[in-house]
């Protein structure tokens, strides 16, 4: 099964699963500093953790969990790399009305 982690807007990386809580590195988006290809990363209950291979016992980087969003893929297609967005149905005018109304301008004209 692969997955891939999606840690910011145009940054991502895509896992294989090996083991109960091991995957290994197959594909980086922008994530050269976080992890390359062949590295492998555990899945703990403090986020994930990139190591250089499976024996080696220091950390080579830490993702916190609250920075991934995690997108299960079919085995044969892995979609392209899609920026984040907090809500995508939400209009630009009606966050401009909002912010218009928090600070008590009333209507925007």
């Amino acid at each position: 099964m692969k997955i891939k982690l999606a840690l910011g807007r145009s940054k991502s990386i895509t896992l294989e699963h090996l083991e109960e809580e091991l995957y290994q590195v197959i594909a980086e988006e922008r994530c050269h500093v976080e992890a390359k290809v062949g590295d492998m990363v555990m899945k703990t209950n403090v986020g994930w953790v990139v190591f250089k291979d499976k024996d080696c016992a220091l950390p080579r980087y830490r993702i916190p969990s609250q920075l991934v969003k995690i997108s299960r893929m079919t085995p044969d297609v892995i979609p392209p790399s899609t920026p984040l967005r907090t809500n995508p149905h939400r209009s630009r005018s009606k966050s401009r009305q909002q912010l218009f109304n928090s600070f008590g301008l009333g209507e925007e004209e």
